[in-house]
């Protein structure tokens, strides 16, 4: 019985995701009228027959697997009445019921209902409720901890330290940016030290790992607006050609691409 249960839950899950797939196309189906004709026939026939996803399933596991398991009935046994396959809010959810009952008779045993169900929204994407646009809520830069300044791009080069590997052996040759000695990382410099050690030119202390906790420097996304009066644009990439960015239209923060007027 419960191999039974997992077997129709990996079918629906095949099933579900194949009918959800359909949502992602609703829209490019209106582009091509003979595509369209046939993709939305076939999404229709999916809304209106729960057959359909019987049948499907039957197909997934096996019919002479049904016949022989404990599902009452076999295929036939399988009941969709709780299933509303495209909901009014885009959402596909499958119920299936049935009933099992031992194959061998344990006295007075009588079956009992079973259930699986696959619930998803089709692939087309949504909004989600009360979450305001980017475009409408304003342009997003990115901060560190106590700093002055403000990123336009998480790609930039200030907020990704240069970690470099140093001989441990040659540390007192080393400077950093600011032309000062490493110290010990509180974190990771501890015990045995290794042949090589990690150094940043941003800071002030030499690690034993490089994936130690304090080479991770942290940021976060915060409105323009919310900064422009406290912080002042970062020297790399808040200005362009050496103009600082007064207006900013489209920027795309991954890809890092501007259109603007200074």
């Amino acid at each position: 019985m419960i191999r039974v249960h997992n077997n129709i839950t990996l079918a629906l899950m095949d099933i579900g995701n194949k009918i959800s797939f359909y949502g992602a196309f609703l829209d490019n189906s209106k582009k091509d009228e003979a595509f369209g004709e046939k993709l939305m026939s076939e999404i229709g026939d999916l809304a209106v027959s729960y057959l359909y996803v019987r049948n499907s399933i039957v197909n997934h596991i096996g019919g002479e697997y049904l016949e022989q398991s404990p599902v009452v009935g076999a295929a036939s046994g399988l009941s969709m009445i709780e299933s509303d396959i495209l909901t009014d809010d885009d959402c596909v959810d499958i119920g299936v019921t049935y009933r099992v009952s031992p194959p061998i008779e344990f006295g007075n045993l009588f079956s009992f209902r079973m259930s699986n169900r696959y619930y998803a929204h089709l692939w087309n994407g949504y909004d989600i409720g009360g979450e305001e646009k980017d475009e409408e809520k304003g342009q997003i830069v990115y901060i560190t901890e106590d700093s002055e300044v403000y990123h336009m791009s998480r790609e930039c080069t200030h907020l990704k330290l240069s970690i470099r590997p140093a001989p441990y052996s040659l540390l007192g040759d080393e400077r950093n940016s600011e032309g000062k000695r490493y110290t010990r990382c509180l974190f990771c410099a501890w015990g045995e030290h290794p042949d090589t050690v990690y150094l940043c030119d941003e800071g002030e202390k030499y690690h034993y790992s490089r994936n130690c906790l304090a080479l991770k420097r942290s940021y976060k996304e915060v409105l323009l607006k919310e900064v422009i009066n406290t912080h002042r644009p970062c020297s790399r990439c808040g200005e362009i050609n050496g103009a600082e960015i007064i207006n900013i239209k489209n920027f795309n923060r991954d890809s890092g691409t501007y259109f603007v007027s200074a």
